[in-house]
């Protein structure tokens, strides 16, 4: 498929180049953190906040980066909501569940 996003007479840019390695380093994060469960079978649950800390830090520093700093936190002011507390309390414990 990603041959077929190839036509044209425009050479790859960087994008593609990012779209044919996501799916590569995906196989190999997810092939050693098996390696890992595999040799710590005890430690899923630090293995996997570290996971999302970096996550975290890696997006809020792309952000800033492409923005020219951190975005405007204020759109969040929502939060306060119950409904919306509600809905992200279940998407957050019922929905992923499992």
């Amino acid at each position: 498929a990603a041959v077929l996003e190839l036509g044209g007479s425009s050479a790859p840019g960087v994008g593609d180049w990012f779209g044919l390695l996501q799916p590569v380093m995906f196989g190999l994060f997810f092939w050693k953190t098996e390696q890992a469960m595999q040799e710590f079978p005890d430690q899923a649950l630090p293995f996997t906040t570290v996971q999302v800390f970096v996550c975290a830090l890696l997006g809020a520093a792309w952000s800033a980066l492409d923005a020219g700093g951190m975005p405007d936190l204020s759109a969040l002011s929502h939060m306060s909501d119950v409904g919306f507390d509600l809905a992200l309390l279940w998407l957050g414990l019922v929905s992923t569940a499992g």
